[in-house]
This record gives C-alpha cells, sequence and structure tokens, in this order.
C-alpha cells in the first residue's frame, strides 16, 4: 500500500538520533528489521500490531524522541507560517533616480580671472592669449570639487581624485552647467 500524504501540516520524515543507538544496540538484526518496520507503520499512522516485549520496550523509548520532535517541528511550522502572513522581507525605501543640484553650481564664482597677457616680438606679430584660459577638463573638476569642500566645511568632503566625485561632476557640466553656475 502506498503512503499518501493527507495535507501539508504532516511531517513527511523522521529522524532517528545516535544517543538511540545504545537501547538497541544488541538486537539481532530480525528484531532491527522488526523495530524499523513499528517506527515506520507508527510514523505513517498504520496500526504496528503486536510486538515483542523488548521490541516494545525499545520502541516506546523511540516513540517518546519522535513526540518530542514533533512538538518541537510543530513550533517551527507555526512561527514561520505567522512570519510569511507577515508579507516576508520588509521594502527597502524607493532608490533616488534624479540627483539632487548641488549646492555649489548654485551660487557665482567669487574669484578673479586671469589677466590677459599679451605679448610682442620684433616682428611686429603678436600673440594674444584667451581672456580666459581653459583649463584642462580635469583640472575644472578638481576646482570645483575643492570650491564644494571649502563650502560645505565637512571633515570628510569629496575626494576631488575619486573617480566616482569626478564622473558627477562631469555629468552636471554635459547637462549645461558650468563653473560660474
Amino acid at each position: 500500500m502506498a503512503y499518501k500524504k493527507n495535507n501539508s501540516s504532516e511531517k513527511d520524515a523522521f529522524l532517528i538520533h545516535n544517543s538511540q543507538y545504545q537501547a538497541v544496540r544488541n538486537f539481532s538484526n530480525e528484531d532491527y528489521g522488526k523495530l524499523f518496520h513499528a517506527i515506520c507503520r507508527y510514523h505513517i499512522k498504520e496500526d504496528i500490531g503486536d510486538l515483542d516485549d523488548k521490541i516494545q520496550v525499545a520502541f516506546e523509548f523511540f516513540k517518546v524522541q519522535f513526540e518530542y520532535d514533533r512538538e518541537k517541528w510543530e513550533k517551527i511550522r507555526e512561527s514561520r507560517s505567522a512570519s510569511g502572513k507577515k508579507g516576508g522581507r520588509p521594502k527597502s525605501k524607493p532608490k533616488q533616480t534624479k540627483a539632487n543640484k548641488a549646492n555649489a553650481f548654485s551660487e557665482k564664482q567669487t574669484e578673479a580671472k586671469e589677466a590677459v597677457n599679451v605679448n610682442g616680438n620684433v616682428n611686429g606679430n603678436v600673440n594674444v592669449n584667451d581672456i580666459k584660459k581653459k583649463a584642462s577638463p580635469l583640472d575644472e573638476i578638481i576646482h570645483i570639487l575643492e570650491d564644494l569642500n571649502k563650502r560645505i566645511k565637512s571633515k570628510k568632503g569629496f575626494s576631488p581624485l575619486a573617480q566616482c566625485n569626478q564622473n558627477l561632476i562631469k555629468a552636471r557640466m554635459s547637462e549645461g552647467f558650468t563653473v560660474e553656475n
């Protein structure tokens, strides 16, 4: 006869502890077989029938442990069921998808611009440098981050050499912001 589990609250396995071996250590193979069949029938809720006295005593020893394990399993199953009804893991805060405008970009630049440098030579050619020297993009980014650190007066601040900070500034500049903004 095939065993069919009636519902999900039925435990479909049992455990024999190492400490239980001491009670049956001197059994013959035939007695072991009878005891094992009685244990299996007990777990599938069949009648275990009449057993020899020594097998019945050993079975009762196992049965006490099985009942203890069953009660422990029921408590765990109920607590997990109650936890599952709560909906599982709590929701995390939604991730920010749009960057906030940094304070450093909303104020005007207060530093003076470089002076015009005019050089003349004997041939009459005049080299005029741009009114505003163009610094390399990295120099501008470092300047922006250093200025931001001065303004926020934080102990930690933003590292001008950190690639992630540089990428944030580059992104803002690609949106149309300038050093003056």
